[in-house]
């Protein structure tokens, strides 16, 4: 029988959503990027503040915003769970992962955990299956396994030219375009598959561009393409890579505004028919083509960890900024404008998942989840 996993400490927090409410509650939320009637809003790049009126939403520079309105991300509460690295979502349910397990759970507030397969590397999500990669019973080298239910799961496979080749070590898993893709964690090497059972290896990033040592640090898919950047003993801050099937690679040189991209970008989405990054020193920006950026917030709070820092899912984007000590959850409907709260315990290295209903954070020793 599964063990449930229940609702431990509680922890409220209040946050108005993207166009509703006011600032500056107990709990030290704040809105940023966008106004509304009766609110105060900071202003991005130049530190400027405004009063919207007539409940209308503007960024900085007058421009009118989006009116949509954010349904996750003002009220989180923090959940007792097994100990979980990763968490993703997918055919209606959350998936936690870790070396010691996983755990599912349809609302992120209980959790039942799996049985049997332990060790989990990366988990994902796409093309009708859970994916993961696991270290069966203390073996060297990682296998694929896939799921329909993320309880029952079966072998996956490499291909010839992977087997007994590479030791990868998956940084994260992402699905589009038909694909899943996955990257080594200390190196730039890509591996794909189209049904989630067989991996291949990529053709990969061009060679001739990347500098020596490159390691990707994240990876998206985002309005029909996959993208990820990462470092290397020399970093190019305006340097990314894109591909339309997860195979084939090609360099973009980005442009930003003189104040994004600050340092490395840190992770990317697509909402609201434009492109969101951020980078590691917490700049958010926005684009419709990917190469050319405009500052939307800066949060003055760097990002801790790997992997993609940007997340989507039921029509928002998340983020996490800041140290352990001292994090916030940043929240927005379009990109443009931001709303944040604080996380009282903080996050390091968190993995954060948003569902049809909920959305919920883990860093390997705890959890929160948000709700409407």
């Amino acid at each position: 029988m599964k063990n449930s996993l229940l609702l431990a400490s509680i922890v409220s927090l209040s946050l108005a959503a993207c166009g509703g409410g006011g600032a500056g509650t107990a709990q030290n939320s704040t809105t940023t990027g966008a106004t509304s009637s009766g609110q105060t809003s900071t202003g991005t790049g130049s530190n400027q503040t405004s009063t919207g009126t007539n409940g209308s939403s503007q960024t900085n520079n007058g421009t009118v915003a989006s009116t949509c309105v954010n349904k996750l991300g003002s009220n989180w509460v923090k959940v007792g769970m097994k100990s979980l690295d990763y968490v993703i979502y997918g055919g209606g349910k959350f998936l936690g992962a870790s070396w010691d397990g996983a755990a599912t759970s349809t609302d992120g507030a209980i959790w039942s955990e799996v049985p049997v397969i332990k060790q989990f590397d990366a988990i994902g999500y796409g093309l009708g299956n859970f994916v993961g990669f696991v270290y069966p019973n203390q073996q060297p080298a990682i296998k694929p396994v896939y799921s329909t239910d993320g309880v029952n799961w079966s072998p996956g496979q490499v291909s010839a030219e992977l087997d007994g080749k590479y030791n990868i070590s998956p940084l994260e898993i992402v699905a589009g375009g038909g694909r899943l893709i996955t990257s080594d964690k200390f190196s730039s090497l890509i591996i794909w598959s189209a049904d989630g059972k067989l991996w291949q290896k990529a053709v990969g990033l061009p060679v001739n561009v990347i500098p020596k040592n490159y390691v990707l640090n994240w990876l998206a898919y985002a309005n029909g393409s996959f993208f990820a950047a990462g470092t290397g003993s020399t970093s190019n801050k305006y340097q990314i890579f894109s591909s339309t099937d997860g195979n084939s690679w090609k360099e973009i040189i980005i442009k930003g505004d003189g104040i994004f991209p600050s340092t490395l970008i840190a992770g990317m989405q697509y909402i609201g028919n434009q492109y969101v990054a951020i980078d590691q020193n917490g700049v958010i920006a926005t684009s419709r083509d990917a190469i050319n950026w405009q500052t939307a917030l800066n949060t003055n709070a760097k990002v801790e960890g790997f992997g993609n820092f940007m997340v989507a899912g039921a029509g928002q984007l998340m983020t996490v900024v800041g140290s352990r000590e001292n994090s916030r959850v940043y929240y927005s409907c379009d990109g443009a404008s931001w709303s944040s709260v604080g996380i009282q315990t903080g996050i390091f290295g968190f993995k954060l998942a948003i569902g049809n209903s909920s959305a919920v954070i883990v860093d390997g020793s705890f959890g929160y989840v948000s709700k409407f």
